[in-house]
């Protein structure tokens, strides 16, 4: 007869019922924390193009892109805590740098161009210099730094010995850099050269160098670029208002489509408190938090852009079932502004994350609110807190990531849809082991809207619980004790 049965079903008729269930391995489930995605301006680096580093590749990344402009942005978000770190390189245009190499001519004429691998104005210099030890050799050093006194590359080439035509010493170390793959430069013979040699150099200066044109419209381009890569945190190099909103509609889109991510954006404290306060209030974003403080490092200053990624890369790093409330700061030892507790409670009210001191002289987030101050019918004041938003979005793309893969692969009866639930159920049970959702958690077909032939509706009710934030001492204190 073949029928099929539903598992746990006894049939009446002896016969042979049929079931089927889905044994093979999903993707994986679990959380994703710490990934942030930044846009960057360098003076040296690839453009518009998004590459991916880890805290431990951090120095590859100092190679590709320098230390200049706002690529402190990336290392304060690994300062934070993020594990890996998706930058993007701001602009378009610029020119690159170039030397040329003379040869040994008695009217010395152009050889080898030298030119930087991206357009930018990160200082660079060429030396060749004889082998002391190998007559037989020549050396190119790329140096870097201002006083090009700092040795990124060396390569070793085949010299040409007196009155012999064995080696072409153009040829030898275009080749020998080529086949190397140089971090900095590329070299090529320069059109129309004759000789065979290249003349000892000492720091020939790659110039003309510029860095690109940017524009708001590259951030535009660069959250284009980023948005097909998986990260649970955006935020920006720049505190400009503009740039700013135009995060948060890239935010508030991106989530409509089914990407759970959030943003971070800030303001230094040289703005005034109260335009702070304002400007958090205005974005009203529950995708959206505003870091409104900053701090000392042991040697710095740290405010602006950087305060807001390194709070980005601790906001990312931290599980859904903790809380950034009250978290401390990385590397901060003391604050660059002193509020009063009215003042803190404004930042509460209004949505923007503050910066305070604890009991121990530890400098740690004062609160863990998002932007949200009006909810929409559709928002509960869950939405409120960074830690009930990001457990939600965790639970959007954790279901995302399990379901997918069942989509097409399932029949739609009842057998199929049992294996969806099932499947569904297990993110949740997962989830509260974990100490992310409460007990109780459901997952139920809709009972308003019955499935269709190739369609399926799901309840899936849960609650997010909260952190303990307040905490009330009643001290009963008596002068003495009551007589007997």
């Amino acid at each position: 007869m073949g029928q099929s049965y539903i598992k746990g079903e006894e049939k009446i008729r002896p016969g042979i019922y049929n079931r089927y269930e889905n044994i093979t391995t999903t993707n994986d489930t679990g959380a994703i924390t710490g990934i942030c995605a930044v846009p960057i301006q360098a003076d040296s680096g690839p453009l518009e193009t998004v590459n991916a580093f880890t805290a431990s590749q951090l120095e590859r990344f100092n190679t590709i892109y320098g230390t200049g402009g706002t690529t402190q942005a990336v290392r304060e978000l690994f300062k934070g805590g993020a594990r890996t770190v998706y930058a993007y390189r701001l602009g378009s245009g610029g020119q690159k740098g170039k030397a040329v190499l003379k040869d040994t001519a008695s009217t010395a004429a152009d050889a080898v161009v030298v030119e930087s691998l991206y357009p930018g104005t990160k200082p660079l210099f060429a030396t060749v210099r004889e082998r002391l030890t190998d007559s037989t050799k020549k050396e190119l050093l790329i140096t870097g730094g201002t006083d090009g006194t700092e040795i990124l590359e060396s390569y070793v080439f085949d010299a040409k010995s007196t009155g012999s035509n064995d080696v072409n010493e153009l040829d030898e170390l275009v080749k020998t850099v080529a086949d190397a793959g140089s971090s900095y430069v590329r070299l090529s013979k320069s059109d129309g050269a004759t000789g065979d040699t290249i003349a000892v150099a000492s720091s020939v200066s790659l110039a003309g160098g510029e860095n690109p044109t940017i524009t708001n419209s590259d951030y535009s381009n660069a959250f284009n670029a980023l948005e097909p890569y998986r990260y649970n945190v955006l935020t920006l190099d720049t505190q400009n208002e503009d740039v700013r909103a135009l995060l948060c509609a890239y935010i508030d889109r991106v989530f409509t489509e089914g990407k759970w991510c959030m943003g971070v954006v800030g303001e230094s404290t040289s703005v005034g408190f109260s335009t702070r306060i304002s400007n958090s209030k205005k974005i009203n974003d529950k995708l959206i938090a505003y870091v409104g403080g900053g701090w000392m490092d042991s040697d710095q200053k740290v405010d602006d852009y950087r305060a807001t990624c390194r709070i980005a890369g601790l906001i990312s790093a931290t599980p859904t079932n903790m809380s950034v409330v009250h978290a401390s700061i990385p590397g901060a030892v003391d604050l660059v502004e002193h509020l009063t507790n009215t003042q803190y409670e404004d930042a509460y009210i209004n949505g923007m994350v503050a910066v305070s001191q604890a009991p121990d002289g530890s400098i740690w987030l004062d609160n863990g609110v998002t932007t949200l101050v009006n909810p929409s019918k559709d928002d509960d004041n869950g939405w409120k807190k960074v830690k009930r938003m990001m457990t939600r979005v965790e639970l959007m793309d954790r279901m995302d990531r399990r379901l997918a893969p069942m989509v097409g692969q399932v029949n739609c009866t009842a057998d199929g849809i049992s294996l969806v639930v099932q499947a569904a159920q297990s993110i949740l049970t997962t989830m509260i082991s974990e100490g992310k959702l409460s007990d109780g958690a459901t997952v139920t077909e809709d009972s308003s809207t019955p499935h269709t032939t190739d369609s399926l509706w799901l309840v899936i009710q849960a609650d997010d619980p909260d952190t303990l934030e307040k905490i009330y001492l009643d001290y009963q204190f008596r002068y003495s004790p009551e007589s007997v």
